[in-house]
């Protein structure tokens, strides 16, 4: 019980610590004020039902894939203008989608103990 409650906090320390360099660090990238906070608190939902249901890849999954999700949305995005003037940007769209492949792609994978017990 101990270490599962020591491997919680480092998670989500280290979760909160990449958001808040994705949030404000790299603010001058993406320039978005709520979006991080809403991918963040989502993802912070899933990394708790994992803790809950002990799925180690779902956590891992969650940790990295915010960061990696974000970056390779500024990779794989497009800037556009509208008929206005005004400035498109698919960002929000390609990080969203890739944030929640990885948190189900952690959901669905299955650890060594449960295949180990289902033998």
């Amino acid at each position: 019980m101990q270490k599962k409650g020591i491997r919680g906090l480092f998670f989500l320390g280290a979760f909160f610590l990449s958001y808040l360099l994705v949030r404000y660090g790299l603010f001058f990238l993406h320039g978005m004020k709520d979006w991080p906070l809403v991918l963040g608190f989502f993802g912070f939902l899933c990394l708790l039902l994992a803790l809950y249901k002990d799925k180690k890849k779902m956590q891992l999954l969650c940790l990295v894939g915010y960061s990696l999700s974000f970056f390779l949305a500024k990779l794989f995005s497009s800037t556009s203008y509208d008929q206005g003037g005004g400035r498109l940007d698919n960002t929000w769209i390609i990080w969203t989608v890739l944030y929640f492949c990885f948190c189900l792609m952690g959901y669905f994978c299955k650890d060594k103990k449960e295949t180990r017990d289902e033998k």
